[in-house]
């Protein structure tokens, strides 16, 4: 029981943390460089964010950190995907904030 409460808890600071990333992303976004702020949020999410049950949130992710890894940063800002990663995020934190998207 202590590891689903441990769990539940992780994944609430997590939401906390995927509201603060768009709004950082979007500050960030519809810029033609490659912004290491970008990239380095893109890739905590493409990692962290499937394991805490956010499938889409990772696919997204995934895609732009295997387009735009730390060598080949530029150009992320202005990528549609990062608009779709940010909707994404605001979707799953404001309609569906205590469950899983799957």
């Amino acid at each position: 029981m202590a590891e689903i409460d441990q769990l539940a808890a992780l994944r609430t600071r997590f939401i906390v943390r995927l509201s603060a990333d768009a709004e950082r992303l979007t500050e960030l976004s519809g810029t033609d460089g490659g912004d290491p702020q970008i990239i380095d949020i893109v890739h905590k999410l493409a990692g962290l964010a499937g394991m805490l049950g956010f499938a889409e949130i990772s696919r997204i992710a995934n895609q732009l950190d295997a387009a735009y890894g730390p060598a080949a940063g530029a150009g992320i800002g202005a990528d549609h995907r990062l608009g779709t990663l940010i909707g994404q995020i605001r979707s799953d934190t404001s309609i569906n904030p205590g469950g899983s998207d799957d």
